[in-house]
This record gives C-alpha cells, sequence and structure tokens, in this order.
C-alpha cells in the first residue's frame, strides 16, 4: 500500500502544479501566444513571466504563452517541415503564402535554436500541387524595418556569422557560444584534470563518461560539432569527433539533458551551449563558492569557440500574429535582453 500511494503521489504531483498554474497564472482576459522552443523551464518561465507583465503595462492585457517542446531544435524543425507540408498540399496555405480565410497554423514563433535550422525555416518547402511545384518559407519576415534592426545591432556581424537574416527571415536574440561542462567530483574520481580544450574529450579514461547529443535533433550540438570542424580542419577535426563519439555515454535527442546528467553525475564531462552550461553551474553553486570551485564547471575551449545567435522566427500562417510581432519587439527589447544576464 505505501508503494502504490508513493506511486500515485510521483504520478500525481505534475497534474496538481499544472492545475494550479493554470488557474492562478492566467487570468480570463490573458491573450495567447503559442511558441515552439529547445529552450529549458527556467528560460520559458521567465520570458513569459516578463512577457506578459510588459505586455499588460503597455497594452492592457497580460499574454499566456503556450510552450511546446517537442524536442530539439532539428525536431522541431523536422515538425514544421511536416506540417507545412501537409498544409500546402491540402490547401490551407495557397501557392502564394497566403493562409485560407478562418484557417490558421498550430505555432505563432520558434524561439531559439541556432541560426542553421532557422535559415532551413527560411528556405522552407517545397510541394507538388497540380502538378506544379510549389516552394515556400515556414517563416516570414520579422515586422522590423532594416533601419530599427541596424539600429539595434549596429553592423550585422559576429565573427563569420550574422546577427540576423539580411532579408528578417530571423533575428538573433542572445549570442551564444558553444563549450564544455563538467563534474568536478565524478572527474577527480576517475583522476582526470578538467578539461580545457575539444581534444581532452578524446581521453580514452572517459570511455562511458562523456554525454553527447545526436546532431539530427539538436541544432546547437550540430553548431557545436560544425565548430570543431571549422577549427581544426577536416581530418584532425573529425579524428577528435571520431574519439569523442567512442567515449559517448549516450547520444541524446535534446542538448538540454547534458547539463542536468553531467550535474547529477550520470557523466563527468559534456558538450553544452553556453546558458545552459552556466546556469547548471549556477543552480548547484554553495553559499561561499565560485565558478572555479563549484561542483558543476563550464568552459568555452580557448581559441576554438564558436559564436551564433540564437534566434526567433515568426512562423507563417501564425494564429496570434500581432502578439507574436509584440513578443520579438519584447525579446529585443532593455527588459528582454536582461533576462538573458
Amino acid at each position: 500500500m505505501l508503494i502504490l500511494l508513493a506511486l500515485a503521489v510521483v504520478l500525481g504531483v505534475p497534474f496538481v502544479f499544472a492545475l494550479t498554474r493554470e488557474g492562478v497564472v492566467t487570468p480570463a482576459n490573458a491573450e495567447r501566444l503559442v511558441i515552439v522552443t529547445p529552450h529549458n523551464e527556467q528560460i520559458r518561465y521567465e520570458f513569459e513571466t516578463a512577457f506578459s507583465d510588459w505586455h499588460e503595462e503597455r497594452h492592457g492585457t497580460p499574454v499566456a504563452i503556450d510552450w511546446r517542446q517537442p524536442g530539439g531544435t532539428s525536431e522541431i524543425r523536422k515538425q514544421l517541415t511536416s506540417q507545412y507540408t501537409a498544409a500546402i498540399r491540402d490547401g490551407v496555405i495557397e501557392p502564394d503564402g497566403s493562409v485560407q480565410p478562418g484557417q490558421h497554423m498550430t505555432y505563432d514563433l520558434m524561439f531559439g535554436g541556432g541560426s542553421y535550422e532557422h535559415d532551413q525555416l527560411k528556405r522552407g518547402v517545397t510541394v507538388e500541387v497540380n502538378g506544379e511545384e510549389v516552394s515556400l518559407p515556414m517563416s516570414v519576415p520579422v515586422s522590423i524595418e532594416e533601419s530599427e534592426l541596424a539600429t539595434i545591432y549596429g553592423e550585422n556581424t559576429i565573427g563569420s556569422g550574422s546577427l540576423y537574416d539580411p532579408e528578417r527571415y530571423w533575428v538573433g536574440t542572445a549570442l551564444s557560444g558553444f563549450g564544455i561542462i563538467f563534474n568536478r567530483d565524478t572527474l577527480a574520481e576517475l583522476q582526470i584534470d578538467e578539461p580545457r580544450s575539444w581534444g581532452d574529450l578524446t581521453d580514452p579514461r572517459l570511455t562511458g563518461w562523456l554525454a553527447l547529443a545526436d546532431p539530427r535533433m539538436s541544432g546547437s550540438v550540430t553548431t557545436t560539432y560544425d565548430s570543431i570542424l571549422n577549427r581544426y580542419g577536416w581530418d584532425e577535426g573529425w579524428r577528435i569527433l571520431q574519439s569523442m563519439s567512442a567515449n559517448a555515454r549516450y547520444f541524446s535527442n535534446s542538448s538540454s539533458k547534458i547539463p542536468v546528467d553531467v550535474s547529477q553525475g550520470e557523466a563527468a564531462v559534456g558538450v553544452a551551449i553556453d546558458f545552459y552550461g552556466r546556469y547548471q553551474s549556477q543552480a548547484v553553486m554553495k553559499e561561499g563558492e565560485t565558478p572555479e570551485t563549484t561542483r558543476v564547471g563550464y568552459i568555452d575551449p580557448p581559441g576554438a569557440t564558436y559564436i551564433d545567435a540564437d534566434p526567433i522566427s515568426k512562423l507563417r500562417g501564425a494564429p496570434n500574429p500581432e502578439i507574436a510581432d509584440r513578443f520579438i519587439l519584447f525579446v529585443l527589447s532593455e527588459a528582454g535582453q536582461a533576462l538573458w544576464q
């Protein structure tokens, strides 16, 4: 009976919290916004709360965000590709890109993931309709003029990349690095020094202790692996990636899983986007500790760090396009940018 009671509590608590959150946080007059994202719960909560307050102050109503997280960035893009292909084939979206009156797609925005995946949204889908090929982007240009973007961003470059799409199909919301998260306690047990470079992840003593993500599922990890190839060259880069793969404990379908597992000692080392890694390090930090002494550490490998814009795209056929435009403006405002700090 005690085991059954414990099981009921474990299964029931999430539903209780969900009902409580729905009843308390969502006022009757709240606007609605549907965002698909790979971001973790902390980022989703902070942006939802701050945007709702910002929107109520400026437009008179709060906003309830319906977050959808079907997987990593690549998985999200695959789902969107399937949905837009079907919508064009079924006539919900016309060949000219307009949406049938009274119809709309599922999501308003895609928030987060590397610029590569958002470029794929812009590239869109190609569908045969009545014997002719129809090619349409899944995203649409944001409702911000080029002159305003220039004021916000300045020069549209970050290293070899861009801060926003030149045709405004996506805009960067934060600068993200890609590095290594590690558990100091676990490394001490394995008698392995803290990693300083991507090459350190090829140490055979890490066999079964390295947490990696599947690049077919995670856009941020795809960018990480690509940066290793760019930094070390084709031959040496592939040697490092193959040796890292030999040490892998698993290949997760989401990059957000890795920092948590490293923190819990399920893995000694893992690859991580910088704000996931640093957040996890701070989450376990005790009073008096520093990033250099806390149990979980994070490092951007010196001389081998790639910086990418973390984009947001407005999706074609968005059910709440006006609220979506306001969310983008909020994210680019001082109030929105402060949430990344």
